[in-house]
């Protein structure tokens, strides 16, 4: 139901507009919607090869009506790869998608599945929002009947409020109809780890020139070590030498004539 408005031409405030009438709560409204549920899921699967496990879900997606959000592929130092897709599938397809992904797979390594029922919220934003467009029709009818440009500006003022509020809810139930239509599937991939024969010829002489080079180009630094720790550090240790050295002879003769002369003085 809309507000009731009227117009007085003879009263200080012309446009009198009575206050909103509660909007329907969810359970007046609760049989006219079906229920909206956002699900989500995540996987972290073990597979024989990335790349091509990520184009089979990619195929999936399509395949469901869905698509991929994002894809992301990484290659290891071991050259392993890892990579993680995320695919937006329909909901009523949500189930047999999440099926078909744990069959690519070698092995499950962790699998969540969450739903989350917003059908409450969406109820009580639809009737909010049939409200607020029965609030608009009022505001238009009373700004046909305002004759001053007073009462102009003010009703105009509110119909942006009130435009504003609606595009507020118009957003917000869209925001749930995508999260609702379509189902968030995250699934991290990584692949089996293996062991391979390597490709190159077995050299084990060339394996004994590396090491001994290694060897040698280790002996000829530490001797370059060892050479400017000679040269720079003794061309500073030595200076500080001699000049300990005289501070020496300098104190110790300074010691030796403070020495009382007993012995002298016994033999007078």
């Amino acid at each position: 139901m809309a507000e009731e408005a009227s117009y007085d031409s003879t009263s200080k405030n012309s446009i009198r507009i009575s206050p909103p009438i509660p909007a329907p709560s969810a359970g007046q409204t609760a049989g006219e919607v079906d229920q909206k549920i956002i699900k989500n899921g995540s996987l972290t699967l073990v597979v024989d090869n990335v790349s091509e496990t990520i184009d089979s879900l990619t195929q999936l997606s399509k395949t469901v009506g869905g698509f991929v959000q994002t894809s992301d592929v990484f290659e290891g130092t071991n050259g392993q790869k890892s990579g993680n897709i995320t695919l937006r599938i329909p909901s009523s397809g949500f189930e047999t998608a999440l099926k078909q992904a744990k069959d690519m797979a070698t092995f499950v390594s962790h699998e969540q599945v969450s739903g989350q029922d917003v059908t409450e919220q969406y109820i009580d934003l639809a009737a909010r929002l049939r409200n607020a467009e029965a609030q608009e029709q009022v505001y238009l009818t009373v700004l046909d009947s305002a004759r001053s440009v007073s009462d102009v500006l003010e009703v105009q003022r509110e119909l942006s409020n009130i435009r504003a509020t609606i595009e507020s809810y118009k957003g917000q139930i869209q925001y749930l109809e995508n999260q609702t239509s379509y189902a968030t599937l995250s699934i991290f991939l990584s692949e089996s780890t293996t062991v391979s024969l390597p490709t190159k010829e077995f050299r084990p002489l060339e394996a004994i020139k590396e090491a001994a080079n290694s060897l040698v180009v280790v002996a000829q630094s530490l001797i370059v070590t060892i050479i400017w720790f000679v040269i720079v550090g003794g061309g500073i240790l030595l200076p500080l030498g001699l000049i300990a050295w005289v501070i020496y002879l300098i104190v110790r003769s300074y010691l030796n004539n403070k020495k009382p002369k007993t012995s002298k003085t016994l033999r007078r």
